[in-house]
């Protein structure tokens, strides 16, 4: 028994000494053989995944990422997307909105076009770490530019889809801040509110100490007009 499990798994075992278990043997052997070789081959050959990749959630990671998919705002991310390409001063692909700035490739050439040379290097070669270093790029070149680094996404946010919208958000962000330090760009969200410094003189502010907290908002100090207690109920 030892020696017709090592003639099946080994693949250069001698079937000629299996002669004398009968040619059935034999011929079980061979097709055990050849299958497991087959398997094999097929293991070989099959592509192995990628670091990154990451298998389907189940539970609480699947309701978390249903929540963050349905964050997702469709019309903000064409306006998004239209912003960059009228800055780049080309026409948007027709492409999903995530696989468009996946790679990080077009990210960079927007950063490049606001401020020139600030992603020195744009890799375009297939290695997906490659590809990960130019998102990490336009991230950095975001918190150059004025963009708060707590609204710059996460790089998972973009590479595996985690959270695109945190992407559409730090766009938004970006395009606030370049409404102030480039306004002559087309703009793209919220406006930022300016500053509206006052100034008192010393003469107010000395007046304003005189002021008890009673009297704010009130010009004849603390009474009791409108108190009913104690009154009657009128039927």
């Amino acid at each position: 028994m030892i020696k017709l499990l090592y003639v099946i798994i080994h693949p250069f075992g001698d079937l000629h000494s299996l002669a004398a278990f009968g040619e059935p043997t034999l011929s079980l052997v061979i097709a055990l053989r050849y299958f497991i070789s087959s398997r094999s081959r097929q293991q070989r050959q099959q592509p192995r995944p990628k670091m990154s990749n990451t298998g389907p959630s189940y539970g609480l990671s699947a309701a978390v990422s249903r929540k963050l998919q349905g964050k997702r705002d469709g019309e903000q991310e064409n306006q998004a997307l239209g912003w960059i390409y009228s800055i780049l001063g080309e026409r948007p692909p027709n492409a999903p909105y995530d696989d468009i700035l996946r790679d990080g490739q077009v990210l960079c050439k927007f950063a490049n076009k606001i401020s020139p040379g600030i992603c020195p290097r744009i890799n375009t070669g297939p290695g997906q770490f490659k590809l990960m270093e130019n998102i990490a790029a336009f991230q950095d070149a975001c918190k150059k530019l004025g963009v708060r680094e707590t609204d710059v996404f996460q790089t998972v946010d973009l590479w595996e889809r985690r959270n695109v919208s945190q992407v559409t958000n730090c766009l938004s962000a970006l395009g606030s801040v370049l409404q102030r330090t480039h306004p002559h760009l087309p703009q793209f969200g919220p406006r930022v509110s300016e500053e509206n410094k006052r100034d008192f003189t010393e003469e107010q502010l000395r007046a304003g100490k005189d002021v008890i907290s009673l009297q704010y908002g009130s010009n004849q100090g603390a009474n009791q007009s409108g108190q009913n207690f104690g009154n009657s109920r009128h039927m």
